[in-house]
């Protein structure tokens, strides 16, 4: 996809946010998904993924708060109007979007990975009421050897820590290109419509886990029938 027209900055197009805040972490679960919807992502990982029926339903506050954001979207447009003209509907959502997910970072996403995602998440709030948020985008290089050094500590050799986190040289967070979204939902919107956007799910172990790869095509997404089974088998291919 092309990258939307505006400064090639990705820093200066978009404000940027705070860092992902953590969250206390299950002992069960590796330091690298540690994030404000872990509990959900891998309750989804272990009874198979995207696909399977076992996912827990939105509670009722998390249906009220993607209300809200719908309607701060559009309260906001009028400024986004007068600020941003050609994408003020972009910029609204964007605007509303932070308010609903505080803690995500956009900073240091490509170009054209953070215009693609912003694409796409305000058509999924302005066309079917869905909000897709950021759970973790690029890694500083450190940071990605820190989490696959925790994980083979969690599970005993780099083969099974590969199975979630790959090296700094291997993953697509460093270079960033990947990102991990949020919720369920919204990951299920980006897994039908993202491949217009270039946006696709890669593993069918990490359901949230999507890369920016616009050379793959319109492919369907549907049913991950080419999602590789973990992030290990992508060293493999």
């Amino acid at each position: 996809m092309r990258p939307l027209a505006g400064p090639r900055s990705a820093d200066r197009a978009y404000p940027s946010l705070p860092h992902e805040a953590s969250c206390p972490a299950e002992p069960c679960i590796s330091s690298a998904y540690r994030k404000l919807d872990t509990g959900r992502q891998h309750r989804a990982r272990s009874t198979g993924g995207m696909n399977e029926s076992h996912i827990i339903p939105l509670r009722p506050r998390d249906r009220l708060f993607a209300v809200l954001a719908v309607v701060l979207a559009v309260l906001l447009l009028p400024v986004a109007f007068v600020r941003h003209p050609g994408r003020a509907r972009e910029w609204a959502c964007h605007w509303a979007l932070g308010v609903r997910f505080p803690a995500e970072n956009l900073t240091g996403l490509t170009y054209g990975a953070r215009a693609a995602f912003t694409a796409a998440r305000a058509e999924a709030l302005w066309r079917h009421g869905q909000l897709i948020g950021l759970t973790s985008g690029y890694r500083d290089p450190l940071v990605q050897q820190r989490l696959f050094d925790e994980e083979v500590s969690r599970v005993g050799s780099p083969a099974a820590a590969r199975m979630l986190v790959l090296p700094p040289a291997e993953s697509k967070h460093v270079k960033g290109t990947a990102l991990d979204v949020r919720p369920y939902e919204g990951a299920r919107w980006l897994e039908e419509h993202g491949a217009r956007y270039g946006l696709h799910r890669i593993y069918d172990n990490e359901w949230w886990h999507f890369e920016y790869r616009p050379d793959a095509g319109l492919q369907a997404t549907e049913g991950i029938s080419n999602a590789l089974p973990n992030p290990q088998a992508a060293s493999t291919c």
